[in-house]
């Protein structure tokens, strides 16, 4: 009796031991075969992938870079999304490249700058054109902060009316060291470079 026990429980141990193999991806030559063969999904190409957290581009089939956070319209208007500080310093950096001073002033400009501004005498125009002609310093400092809050050894504090300071440490080489932010209709808004 404890021997037909003794078979029964090694019969079950032996049926429940059994190997287990998952293929994830299949590359080289034959690889559509394969997937086909192992009912795998079809790959995306490698040009329509995203090519990482920092790169926030795609391509098309021309292999031309596509921004996610910049639609652009049947009528040809720019439409900007940017929900945090790093899309602001994106945005920033391909429009002071472009000389696209019209969509910075338009989308990327907080009304709480331009407010301020015109309480002080003075037209938001005027401080974008400044900004514009000092592009290369403003880059510099943008080149130090390329993931924005997310990038090491850059400070985020709030100073107040819901003004944040991204800052970098003051470098002898570096003419500015902060951007300034503010979310406006849920939007991440630029309120200064200092």
């Amino acid at each position: 009796m404890r021997f037909f026990l003794a078979l029964i429980v090694v019969a079950v141990a032996l049926c429940g031991c059994t190997r287990e193999e998952r293929i994830v991806s299949v590359s080289g030559i034959l690889a559509p075969q394969q997937r086909a063969k192992l009912g795998l999904k079809e790959e995306r190409p490698r040009s329509e992938r995203l090519k990482g957290q920092d790169d926030l581009a795609l391509v098309d089939e021309e292999g031309n870079p596509l921004n996610p956070l910049r639609e652009t319209r049947e009528d040809g208007t720019v439409v900007l999304t940017s929900r945090s500080p790093r899309y602001v310093v994106l945005h920033l950096r391909e429009m002071l490249i472009s000389g696209e001073l019209e969509l910075l002033h338009d989308q990327l400009l907080s009304e709480y700058t331009k407010d301020g501004l015109r309480a002080r005498g003075r037209e938001s125009w005027e401080w974008v054109e400044e900004l514009s002609a000092d592009r290369r310093e403003v880059l510099k400092l943008l080149a130090r902060m390329p993931r924005g809050e997310l990038t090491p050894g850059l400070v985020m504090k709030p100073m107040g009316d819901g003004v944040y300071r991204l800052r970098t440490q003051r470098r002898k080489d570096l003419k500015y060291s902060s951007v300034d932010f503010i979310w406006e209709g849920g939007m991440c808004k630029l309120v200064y470079v200092k």
